[in-house]
């Protein structure tokens, strides 16, 4: 039985699934493997949550959620899958290495676009692409990473032999798996915004606009400016945000700081339940 305050939530949740299974369904994922994702899920978070002094037992993980202990001990027992982790952390570098190249003194020109960098290290050059590489990992060379970002259209070379990146951002366009990695870590900073808001104070920063009822002129309008102000924020946030860790290296606690900011178009709202009667 669902208390009557949970009642929203539930209703709420249902809301939140609706994209996530177009998706699902979209890339062929089933709802038996989908309520296997939900079930471990449901055992992951219920093992996190204090208890006190009590020890985590797969009876009182039972108790929590619903499962069986039988099928608890199980899902307990998986190894947790990194299929998909390679390709996530190439895409994590890619978005590193942007962000450092932006955040660098000089790196940006008087439009506020990033400045070329020499492709190779020399010892009269400061700043090269192979040093900005190699200061984020030791792991990949960075000639592999320029041929995948001279495919993709992401940088180019010059005659003078220098590496000019394409974008301001980012924004993988074609590899799948890139933009997973970014949906996941979109989406998951802002539920876990929602959760904590839900839940304890000082509240987070949470806020959108929302307008109906606008031609097709206007969204275009109003998507280009989005565009232009949210990157010139994301700019200015890039450049403080590496400035501070660079002076919060040595503190004792440490946190992560995640800034997001969308515009969603439709010519449905789709963002609020139907109303009776309506599907």
């Amino acid at each position: 039985m669902i208390h009557s305050d949970s009642s929203t939530l539930v209703k709420m949740v249902a809301l939140l699934l609706r994209p996530i299974i177009r998706m699902l369904l979209r890339h062929g994922v089933t709802y038996p493997v989908f309520m296997e994702l939900v079930k471990t899920s449901y055992v992951q978070v219920a093992e996190q949550m204090p208890a006190g002094a009590k020890p985590v037992t797969d009876s009182r993980i039972s108790v929590q959620t619903g499962l069986n202990r039988k099928e608890v001990k199980r899902l307990r027992g998986l190894k947790p899958e990194d299929g998909l982790s390679t390709k996530f952390q190439q895409a994590g570098l890619g978005a590193q290495l942007v962000s450092t190249w932006l955040s660098q003194p000089d790196g940006l020109d008087e439009n506020a676009q990033p400045r070329p960098l020499a492709r190779l290290e020399a010892d009269d050059q400061e700043k090269s692409f192979e040093s900005l590489v190699r200061s984020i990992t030791k792991d990949v060379h960075p000639r592999s990473i320029l041929d995948d970002w001279l495919v993709r259209g992401f940088a180019y070379l010059d005659q003078q032999d220098r590496v000019h990146l394409n974008q301001t951002a980012y924004v993988p366009t074609q590899d799948q798996n890139e933009q997973l990695f970014f949906a996941q870590k979109n989406l998951t900073a802002h539920l876990n915004a929602v959760a904590h808001n839900l839940e304890a104070d000082p509240v987070m920063f949470e806020r959108s606009v929302y307008y109906n009822k606008l031609s097709r002129e206007s969204i275009e309008s109003l998507n280009d400016w989005s565009q232009q102000a949210s990157m010139k924020l994301l700019t200015e946030f890039n450049l403080k945000a590496q400035a501070l860790a660079k002076t919060d290296r040595s503190s004792d606690e440490l946190y992560t700081a995640h800034l997001g900011v969308y515009l969603y178009r439709s010519d449905i709202d789709d963002l609020v339940p139907p109303k009776e009667g309506q599907s």
